[in-house]
C-alpha cells in the first residue's frame, strides 16, 4: 500500500557531515556547466535560439500580443523588466545559474524525502 510522504522538515535537524555538501555539490556542478559563460568577456548567452542582448523591450511580442507564436512570453516580459535596470547579459547569466543550481538541488532534496535510507551520496548522484 502506498503511504504518503510528508514534505515538511522534521523539528529535529540532523547535523550530519554531509548536509552542506549537496548544495556545495551543486554549485561547484553548476560551474563546470556555465564556465564558459560565466568565463567569457561580455557574457552575453548565444546558443541555438538562446540569445541574450544588452537591453530588451516590452513590446506587444514579448506580452504575447502579436500575431507571432507566445512560447516565450514570460521569460521576454521578465528580461524586458529585468533589463532596465542590469545589462542584459548579467540578468541572463544570473537567472540561468539560479536555475540551473536549483534544478540540482531539487533533484536531490526529492531523493532525499523519496529516498530517506539514501543517504548523502545518493543526494550527490541526483544533483
Amino acid at each position: 500500500m502506498f503511504r504518503p510522504v510528508s514534505l515538511r522538515t522534521s523539528s529535529r535537524r540532523s547535523r550530519s557531515p554531509g548536509r552542506a555538501a549537496v548544495p556545495l555539490w551543486s554549485l561547484a556542478l553548476t560551474f563546470v556547466v556555465l564556465g564558459p559563460l560565466l568565463t567569457s568577456r561580455g557574457s552575453y548567452l548565444l546558443l541555438r535560439d538562446a540569445v541574450s542582448t544588452p537591453r530588451s523591450f516590452l513590446t506587444d511580442s514579448a506580452l504575447g500580443l502579436s500575431d507571432a507564436a507566445a512560447r516565450a512570453v514570460p521569460q521576454d516580459a521578465l528580461l524586458a523588466a529585468v533589463t532596465s535596470v542590469v545589462d542584459g547579459g548579467v540578468a541572463v547569466t544570473a537567472i540561468l545559474s539560479v536555475s540551473v543550481w536549483a534544478a540540482g538541488y531539487g533533484a536531490a532534496r526529492l531523493v532525499a524525502v523519496l529516498l530517506p535510507t539514501a543517504g548523502t551520496p545518493a543526494q550527490l548522484v541526483a544533483a
